[in-house]
């Protein structure tokens, strides 16, 4: 599951340095769907595309499509 497409984020060297690095950009990061906690399954976990304001389910082929708005995480 390591080396899945849908496993792979990429964000800059800042950036995962904060994540790895600090409990409150960690959590953050993890209400994004951009770090999964332990066993989460990243094809069902929506990924927020900060560029674009859209949230998103990853694939393993490199793809992505929209979170239907029913199921966009609460409170973001």
């Amino acid at each position: 599951m390591l080396s899945n497409a849908s496993n792979i984020v990429v964000v800059c060297s800042h950036s995962n340095g904060m994540f790895e690095s600090s409990e409150a950009a960690s959590k953050a990061a993890q209400r994004y769907g951009w770090k999964l906690r332990p066993g989460q399954d990243p094809l069902t976990t929506p990924v927020f595309d900060a560029y674009d304001g859209i949230w998103y389910y990853l694939d393993d082929e490199f793809g992505k499509r929209e979170v239907p708005p029913a199921e966009k995480p609460g409170g973001l």
